[in-house]
């Protein structure tokens, strides 16, 4: 790319980033914090015309603000579509990646079908909570890689269902991520994960979620 179109992809970006931002009633320091940035210094350098565009930040920040990456770079006048259900569940998990802790769930990835409810992926009225999470892990790969019968062989899992159960809003997507917190802390095996600690997880998840609405 020559020296006058880069320019002109960044004055682009610049205008329509600062748009989208508007759109969403959002700071730049608001989408740096969502995007998981210690600082506003990487949007501001886009909105100044600094930098040319990543297709890291042009893909996250088109998912937080609820515009299509076209949009933003100027392929198309229409904003796009509004933040789906599994696009906030990415980046509410983006969130509890900020922590070392958990860094690992910077790698979750919402999936179309997330929003359903956990229980609706059981077969029968009798079955355990545990065979929907099974068949919900089933049909998407986790962080950590590990198959769901393996992940669920882990010492905390029957915690886990115990706070799915009592939960019947839950849903996969959220059961999904939380299921990768049997196995990871930190990049490590996980130490004591009680009942209390998955309800508190979700309580934190959603949070995040719904500050994206």
């Amino acid at each position: 790319m020559d020296e006058r179109n880069a320019d002109e992809t960044k004055r682009i970006f610049a205008e329509r980033l600062e748009a989208a931002l508007e759109r969403a009633g959002m700071t730049r320091m608001a989408l740096a914090d969502a995007l998981g940035y210690a600082t506003d210094s990487s949007v501001r350098a886009y909105v100044l015309q600094v930098n040319e565009p990543k297709i890291s930040f042009l893909r996250a920040a088109a998912r937080v603000l609820g515009v299509s990456a076209d949009y933003l770079l100027g392929l198309d006048d229409e904003p796009g579509r509004e933040p789906t259900y599994s696009d906030r569940l990415t980046e509410a998990a983006r969130q509890l990646g900020g922590g070392q802790a958990w860094a690992v769930m910077e790698r979750f990835e919402g999936r179309p079908g997330d929003e359903r409810k956990l229980t609706e992926l059981l077969r029968t009225e009798d079955e355990p909570i545990g065979a929907a999470l099974y068949r919900a892990l089933e049909e998407a790969p986790t962080v950590s890689g590990v198959s769901p019968w393996e992940l669920l062989k882990e010492d905390h899992s029957a915690e886990l269902e115990r706070a799915l159960t009592e939960d019947p809003e839950v849903t996969v997507g959220e059961a999904r991520l939380l299921a990768d917190a049997l196995r990871f802390h930190g990049g490590t095996r996980s130490a004591r994960r009680t009942r209390k600690f998955y309800r508190d997880l979700l309580e934190t998840l959603r949070r995040h979620a719904e500050a994206r609405r």
